[in-house]
């Protein structure tokens, strides 16, 4: 039995630790250690954003954790002090809160994003008080608004015998403002009516050209008998938009190693 290579997108703990001397660069820009940095939850049902905590940084590789002063680059409340380290694109608490809760702060395009100690990204991004706020969630078109959150995609794929597997094919994350993570937290994605259009990072590249389908009432995988929940439904389909890429597919089960598209779920 031929099984072909698991493709998954790159877990956030180590694409962090992967990313070349270039994107590390170009992230640099979103850390001003000057500033104070609000951080918020998204949230899926609403696609709005939860205010949770801020950190201020200071002189020194200093910072304090608390709660936002109404005006100004301030906090009204202090919750927790200590000092911190810059490595590469990362913030790395060396002590106080920062330290005690996450691993470090990914500096990315438009956010520091906290990753947990037993890697992956929590559900939060802080942005850069002295920047543009969170944008609101976009205007919807057509059905609703799609749901932000996270997507967990499979697919099932033709072996050589002619039987078929079942196998995860990567975790997707949708923030309301126009950003998702694929392999890193990047711009960008927009609704119309029930297509989710992918114009940029790892979904929309010199490489891939994708495209997603919204089915709010859920769609089964072909040959689902193969997964272990054969009844269960996929509210997002995500597919190439060109004839020789592969993983997902333009057109299911053809070329050499055929495979159904991404069918994703909130999980």
């Amino acid at each position: 039995m031929s099984t072909p290579p698991l493709v998954r997108l790159v877990p956030a703990v180590l694409m962090v630790a992967a990313l070349g001397s270039s994107s590390a660069s170009a992230s640099a820009s979103a850390f001003h250690p000057a500033d104070r940095y609000d951080c918020y939850a998204h949230q899926a049902v609403t696609g709005g954003e939860a205010y949770v905590v801020s950190y201020r940084f200071e002189s020194g590789h200093r910072y304090a954790q608390g709660i936002k002063a109404a005006q100004g680059k301030g906090l009204a409340r202090t919750l927790s002090k200590g000092r911190y380290k810059r490595s590469g694109a990362r913030i790395v608490g060396l002590s106080g809160a920062l330290r005690h809760d996450y691993a470090y702060l990914a500096i990315q395009r438009n956010d520091l994003a906290p990753v947990k100690r037993g890697g992956g990204f929590a559900s939060l991004g802080c942005y850069d008080a002295a920047a543009k706020p969170p944008a609101p969630p976009a205007p919807a078109t057509g059905p609703g608004a799609f749901p932000v959150g996270t997507y967990a995609c499979y697919r099932t794929y033709q072996q050589t015998n002619g039987s078929y597997g079942f196998l995860f094919a990567g975790q997707l994350e949708f923030w309301s403002d126009g950003t998702y993570m694929g392999s890193i937290r990047q711009d960008g994605w927009n609704q119309q009516g029930t297509t989710i259009n992918f114009t940029g990072g790892s979904l929309w590249s010199t490489y891939t050209h994708d495209v997603g389908t919204w089915y709010p009432a859920g769609v089964t995988i072909p040959h689902a008998e193969v997964s272990p929940t054969p009844g269960q439904l996929y509210t997002l389909v995500v597919r190439s938009t060109q004839p020789n890429e592969v993983n997902p597919p333009m057109t299911e089960f053809t070329g050499s190693t055929p495979s159904s598209f991404n069918y994703c779920k909130q999980s």
